[in-house]
């Protein structure tokens, strides 16, 4: 879990599907991770990353 925070976080992943792609081409455990585990930790990780990226536009 902590490798894909970290992933999400330098990578400024901010929408869902594409990160639910790169796991599909990560890892069988990312993807597994990313569906059946931990999803709601992940999806504040990037409505994070997203309100981030839009209070820099301001």
């Amino acid at each position: 879990m902590k490798e894909i925070v970290t992933y999400i976080y330098d990578n400024e992943i901010d929408n869902y599907a594409d990160f639910l792609m790169i796991c599909i081409k990560h890892s069988d455990d990312w993807f597994d991770v990313a569906i059946n585990h931990n999803t709601l930790a992940i999806n504040k990780m990037i409505d994070g990353m997203w309100l981030k990226k839009k209070n820099e536009l301001r």
